[in-house]
């Protein structure tokens, strides 16, 4: 199929990307399973979606176009699928053998549930060792809710990640629609799987590798959770603002409009007194830092909040832009049409218009960009559209069948090279450091490429932070402070090594050439022209450095209008209008309390690196993987995007940006969410509404089925108020789970840092500083069941290691003569 957004074609084509000659089993249902199959897909593995004959449940999912969901078109991209009832025992045979054949499996079934039918990782490792079974859950596979389901809205209550969304003072508020936990989850499950199969190439053995939506969701939060958990705040909602920089919010201009504005680092603010004509705000002692900044937020704002109201937003985010500071307008409307018109976006053609069985569908294009091997996007399958072909090859003669369904399963070159590399690296990966001896150099500097680096070092690699003299930024940003260091900073710069270079000297550039000689992952975020006047474009880098994958970070690409623009993790936000789908589209602005720009794009880093290393292992070659913030974002998005391309049917809300706020239910003590809808059981709601002691919505005719109540949840959620708030946040969860429901506390950033689930799954990482002590803060958001990572090394102190790797630097120099190729 053609991937220029034509939707020409009928079979999807043979995978280019960097995961080339895999091939993945997909048993996942509803999001989080599809979605992470349909990425692997976009990464150029085959992928093979194993559906029920009464087909996925997302397949209703509101809205529809021609009876089937808008989600599950594009949740399901990039695959083959087959029907096959696994209650059936040849069907069940059918997806064992395909299982025996793959390299990846993924499910995420109830835990439990999926080895009931056979097919669990005990049974098919039994015959397949190298199968790398990517396994979600909700919750996790231990403890107290350990086979409880779970859905977007659940893991945005349990984790935290509603507790710091919605407006100043306000109730906590709950994402709308948007699926972001969900698509969260399907990537943390990406990069459980693709850090097995890495694993494998070094070692020969697959493993189970698990994540949940719990997991997830705090991996979302990790920067706001460090001010709980170790500057002992309580974060709460801010509307637009930000609790550790200023400024950083929407401010009304003349026109009525809003426009979001952000200094992150010193030079922003610098510029922005100088797009104000306010030089005095540059020289007042008030403002001189972002920490004096915070401390007097009140008195800047309303200086700000003046300056803005003289002119229209349109002419102001002009005047910021050319002077360097990141800005972008808020626009109030019901869909995404005005991105889709966005002059970056259209040249950079950030999605596709795909022709689906059922009709056209924008689907966001995958979310990185490698050099060497391009990531693609194809069609979803008609339901059972490669079920003949796909029984063929299993009925194929002897030798053939056997080479499919060999444990090794890839194709010819894929074999030999990936065992010369288990060789040529020296054997197994030892547990505790799965991803050693691989060497990272970061200069990055936000939450992006240190998250990334971050969870590369958690897994064994030997990172090395490097910082200008100054500092990373985001050291700056607070409170909360613990000794003299930031909590975002000590949030996502753990298992690294710190060096100062200055880049801007002929000894620093040195010194960094040195080190990249060593290095097998180099991460940067320098936008081109910077890049290109230091020497560390891509095309210079490549000249002798032909195995370094080189991951850049940039907020909208490396190409179109928008190149050099300057951004920030709010204005990103803004332009990408995900604050829609909370508040009101006639009330101030309201971002996500998450940094969810910096640590997506994080996420999807590791993502392209690993798959890029992968190849590497395989072919000796390195390349460029390109990471677009804005695109990132968006691809999280997908599937809320997606179900804009005119739908055919729908009840409830299809366009929720236009929707009243959704929160979680307020009760006696803690808030709390909870659903008894479930496909296919009868409908228990008349009963509980009666248990409840609300008998009259049990007759209600706006609530007599579930269509019903999801046209009329607001109604519903505002009759059942009143006694909700009567009864303590037990007795409500009892109540639901008594009926066959699901429900959660919803935490803050304080509460879920006590939660029961999150000790017995572990999900929270102590680390001992020698200056600050133990710091606490959120582990890998996967486990690696056979090489499990231990977390040992602290954030570093500026510039702690320098004369330490420059020794060894002169030691590696004197040793090999030189640099490698």
């Amino acid at each position: 199929m053609t991937t220029d957004g034509s939707g020409q074609g009928d079979q999807p084509a043979a995978g280019v990307g960097p995961l080339a000659g895999l091939r993945v089993v997909d048993f996942g249902r509803f999001a989080v399973g599809p979605a992470a199959g349909m990425y692997l897909g976009q990464l150029g593995a085959e992928v093979i979606k194993i559906e029920s004959p009464t087909g996925d449940g997302s397949q209703k999912v509101m809205p529809l176009k021609q009876g089937v969901s808008i989600v599950y078109m594009t949740v399901n991209s990039c695959k083959q699928n087959i029907l096959l009832d696994l209650r059936d025992p040849a069907d069940r045979d059918v997806a064992f053998r395909l299982a025996c054949s793959a390299d990846v499996l993924i499910e995420n079934f109830r835990t439990g549930v999926i080895d009931r039918l056979g097919l669990g990782y005990e049974a098919v490792s039994a015959v397949n060792p190298r199968i790398v079974y990517g396994s979600a859950s909700g919750y996790g596979s231990r403890g107290p809710m350990r086979e409880l389901g779970s859905t977007d809205h659940f893991g945005q209550a349990i984790s935290g990640f509603v507790s710091v969304n919605g407006s100043p003072g306000g109730e906590p508020e709950l994402l709308r629609q948007a699926g972001f936990v969900d698509m969260a989850s399907a990537q943390r499950l990406l990069q459980a799987i693709l850090a097995g199969l890495y694993i494998r190439e070094r070692t020969g053995r697959g493993q189970k590798v698990e994540t949940s939506q719990l997991a997830a969701g705090l991996g979302l939060v990790i920067t706001r959770l460090a001010e709980a958990a170790l500057g002992d705040a309580s974060p709460e909602p801010l509307g637009s603002a930000s609790p550790t920089c200023v400024p950083s919010q929407a401010f009304r201009c003349a026109d009525g409009q809003w426009l979001f504005v952000s200094t992150e680092t010193p030079d922003q603010w610098q510029r922005l007194c100088q797009a104000l004509g306010r030089a005095d705000l540059a020289e007042d002692h008030r403002f001189a830092s972002n920490r004096m900044r915070v401390a007097h937020r009140d008195a800047l704002v309303a200086v700000l909040s003046a300056c803005f109201a003289e002119q229209p937003a349109a002419d102001w985010e002009q005047r910021l832009l050319q002077h360097g500071v990141p800005a972008a307008l808020h626009w109030a409307a019901p869909t995404h049409a005005p991105l889709w018109s966005d002059p970056h976006v259209t040249a950079a053609a950030l999605s596709q218009m795909v022709e689906t069985p059922w009709g056209r569908v924008r689907i966001v294009r995958p979310p990185w960009q490698f050099s060497e091997t391009p990531a693609t996007l194809t069609r979803s399958p008609r339901p059972d559209e490669h079920g003949v072909e796909i029984r063929q090859r299993l009925a194929a003669p002897a030798q053939e069948d056997a080479a499919a369904a060999s444990p090794a399963h890839t194709n010819g070159a894929s074999r030999s090279a990936a065992s010369a590399f288990t060789v040529s690296r020296g054997g197994a990966a030892s547990d505790g450091r799965p991803f050693a001896p691989l060497r990272v150099v970061d200069i990055s500097q936000g939450y992006a490429g240190p998250s990334c680096s971050m969870l590369l070092g958690d897994l064994g690699a030997d990172v090395v932070k490097v910082e200008p003299p100054q500092g990373d930024y985001t050291r700056e940003l607070g409170p909360p402070f613990v000794g003299n260091e930031s909590t975002p900073y000590l949030s996502v710069n753990r298992s690294k090594r710190g060096v100062v270079l200055d880049l801007e000297t002929a000894g620093g550039r040195a010194a960094l050439d040195r080190l990249l000689a060593t290095a097998d992952v180099f991460i940067s975020d320098l936008l081109p022209a910077e890049a290109a006047r230091l020497g560390l474009d891509d095309a210079t880098l490549r000249t002798r450095l032909s195995a370094l994958v080189h991951c850049v970070i940039t907020p909208f690409g490396e190409a179109g209008p928008y190149v050099a623009r300057p951004a920030s993790e709010l204005t990103v936000q803004g332009f990408a209008g995900i604050g829609r789908f909370l508040g009101a589209l006639d009330e101030p602005p309201v971002r996500l309390g998450a940094d969810v720009v910096g640590l997506t794009a994080g996420v999807h880093a590791f993502v392209g690196i690993v798959s890029a290393l992968i190849r590497q292992a395989r072919t000796g070659r390195g390349q460029k993987v390109g990471i677009d913030q804005l695109l990132t974002l968006l691809s999280t998005e997908c599937s809320q995007l997606a179900r804009e391309s005119d739908p055919d049917e729908w009840i409830g809300p299809v366009r929720a940006a236009s929707q009243p706020p959704e929160h979680p239910y307020p009760t006696a003590d803690v808030p709390v969410y909870f659903t008894l809808a479930r496909t296919g059981q009868e409908d228990t709601w008349p009963r509980f509404f009666r248990d409840l002691g609300l008998p009259a919505l049990a007759d209600d005719s706006r609530f007599a089925g579930q269509r019903q109540r999801q046209a009329h949840h607001h109604e519903l959620a505002e009759a059942m108020a009143p006694r909700l708030a009567q009864l303590q946040a037990d007795e409500i969860l009892a109540l639901v789970y008594r009926h066959g429901g699901l429900g959660v506390r919803a935490h803050t950033l304080r509460s879920v840092l006590d939660d029961p689930q999150v000790a017995a799954t572990e999900m929270l990482v102590t680390v001992q500083h020698p200056d600050l002590g133990p710091l606490r803060g959120v582990n890998v958001p996967f486990e690696l069941v056979m090489t499990r990572p231990s977390v040992t090394l602290p954030p570093p102190r500026l510039g702690e290691h320098t004369h330490e790797v420059l020794n060894e630097l002169r030691t590696h120099t004197e040793g090999t003569g030189g640099h490698r190729s």
